[in-house]
């Protein structure tokens, strides 16, 4: 598995991540396109990159982000760090969820990254009691792998749930991207009609029409 996911193209997000893909670690795949075709387009090029969709998608507060930012313009190796094993995780993740889609068994390499994350949150968590509720706490505010610990944890809970069923690539092989297909038919094929999905509408109309010609 690749661990160096550093695209030919990059890009700091200016705008809002796409989280259409209905969960935030099947959103957090989808931060790297052209995968399938090699148009790659990477949106987490940065730390702060990994802050701010953690932010977007709720894993973290406000204030949890601008204390790891903190933390992290003070310590650059770690950050480096912390920033590569998020990288290593998300293609991992592409992985599984895309084996899962097909229907295939997901390489053990893949696995074995989820699993190395999934004991690294576990170790770092305690449960306690605020106000009555149950909860888990981060044992180390400031540890710098800590926005992908909560992506793990959903990764792998979907995966033993029955939504993973539903786990889907969509259908243009030249994106890439993963979704959940909440449609009550199942029959979601498209990461998006206004891209994809779109896409594939107008080159069918092409292909019928040029069909037509010949006739």
């Amino acid at each position: 598995m690749q661990t160096d996911t550093h695209a030919t193209h990059s890009a700091t997000p200016t705008e809002p991540f796409d989280l259409d893909a209905g969960m935030p670690s099947l959103a957090f795949v989808n931060t790297l396109r052209g995968r399938r075709d090699g148009s790659l387009r990477e949106h987490i090029s940065s730390y702060q990159d990994l802050l701010e969709f953690s932010r977007q998608t709720g894993e973290i507060d406000d204030c949890t982000a601008v204390m790891l930012a903190e933390h992290s313009a003070s310590h650059p190796h770690e950050t480096h760090a912390a920033l590569q094993e998020a990288l290593t995780l998300r293609e991992a993740l592409f992985e599984i969820f895309s084996a899962v889609a097909a229907e295939v068994t997901p390489p053990q390499q893949a696995l074995a990254a989820l699993n190395a994350v999934l004991r690294d949150a576990s170790s770092q968590v305690a449960l306690v009691v605020d106000n009555g509720e149950f909860r888990l706490r981060c044992c180390e505010d400031t540890h710098l792998h800590r926005p992908i610990w909560p992506l793990a944890r959903e990764a792998a809970e979907l995966l033993l749930g029955p939504d993973r069923e539903r786990i889907r690539e969509c259908a243009n092989d030249k994106c890439g991207w993963v979704f959940l297909d909440t449609s009550r038919n199942r029959s979601r094929r498209w990461c998006s009609m206004s891209s994809c999905g779109n896409r594939a509408k107008v080159r069918s109309f092409r292909e019928r029409a040029s069909g037509g010609d010949r006739h």
